[in-house]
């Protein structure tokens, strides 16, 4: 979000995954941001009706 370019650009596109690769994802990002992303999980139970989305960025 901030910072800034240091490669070239990659054409790619964005897709909602969900099953196993949502899974993963998931997984990933519990690895890569412990213990900030448990820590939002638990307060997101809290929100009654809310849905996460796992987007996959895929180069083409």
């Amino acid at each position: 979000m901030r910072g800034t370019v240091t490669g070239t650009w990659v054409d790619a596109r964005a897709v909602i995954v969900g099953g196993a690769e949502a899974e993963h994802g998931m997984r990933l990002l519990n690895r890569k941001y412990w213990p900030w992303k448990q820590m939002l999980d638990l307060s997101a139970r809290f929100r009654p009706g809310h849905q996460r989305a796992v987007i996959a960025i895929r180069a083409r």
